[in-house]
């Protein structure tokens, strides 16, 4: 072996065992990448978004299930004072829809004044009037504790504030002798005390007030009833943990889909 031939030899053995000329020799697209990242900012996005929802989703479900043992049934919200001449009406807020745009009430007969019937006669048919709604106690009824479910239009208020909506009606509470307005003499006024109930709800707050002139302004009622005998009732929502966690949902959704738009 000549001397060429023991230097090609060497050279080659080198070449062959340099990490430099190993790296060389590989074609360019199985070279190592650099991370993307894009790739790391969109993972970092999905694992806070996670990490936001547990952190108010455990404690929400934690508070919701110790309170579930305390049932408070219903809470009073407003009541006038009853005479021995008065008419005593339970009125309970059972809902509020806003696709519907009105509030639901029921109402029932609690006592009845003594001049106008006793435990076996009545001795003068009358009606009890709640906004829209009326029913007629006559002596022909079988039951005195039949329910009067009457739907008040909203007012004032529009879904656009969500979730710190809020909104306002008003309910006119009469009751008169007669079984109708329409009998040709002028109808003969009762003094009625109500008291104003709503079941614990988790979504809204209920608020009831004597009606005032600056409530509605210029946005009267239907009806235009009277504000002596009138309760303005205030509906907003509750802002708790819930409501916060669907609005941040809401927007985080909104936020992702236009960032994931761009590309």
């Amino acid at each position: 072996m000549t001397t060429s031939d023991r230097s090609n030899v060497s050279s080659s053995s080198i070449s062959f065992h340099s990490p430099t000329a190993l790296l060389s020799s590989l074609p360019e697209d199985s070279k190592m990448a650099p991370p993307d990242k894009r790739m790391q900012l969109q993972l970092l996005t999905i694992a806070g978004l996670v990490v936001f929802f547990l952190g108010i989703a455990i404690p929400f479900t934690l508070t919701q299930a110790a309170s579930e043992t305390k049932v408070h049934g219903y809470q009073v919200l407003y009541s006038t004072p009853s005479k021995p001449d008065t008419i005593v009406l339970n009125t309970v807020i059972s809902s509020i829809s806003t696709e519907t745009y009105e509030l639901v009430m029921t109402t029932t007969i609690v006592d009845i004044p003594k001049r106008l019937a006793s435990n076996d006669t009545l001795y003068k048919p009358f009606r009890v009037q709640v906004g829209p709604g009326a029913i007629v106690i006559t002596p022909n009824i079988t039951n005195l504790k039949v329910p009067l479910i009457t739907k008040i239009p909203l007012v004032k208020g529009s879904t656009a504030w969500y979730p710190f909506d809020k909104y306002l009606t008003a309910v006119e509470t009469e009751a008169f002798v007669g079984t109708s307005p329409f009998m040709g003499q002028k109808a003969e006024a009762i003094d009625v005390a109500v008291v104003v109930k709503t079941p614990e709800d988790f979504n809204w707050r209920y608020k009831v007030r004597k009606m005032t002139s600056d409530d509605f302004d210029n946005d009267g009622p239907p009806g235009t009833p009277s504000i002596s005998t009138s309760l303005t009732i205030e509906v907003s929502r509750k802002f708790n943990v819930y409501a916060a966690l669907v609005f941040v949902c809401v927007w985080s959704v909104t936020i992702s889909v236009g960032y994931i738009g761009r590309y």
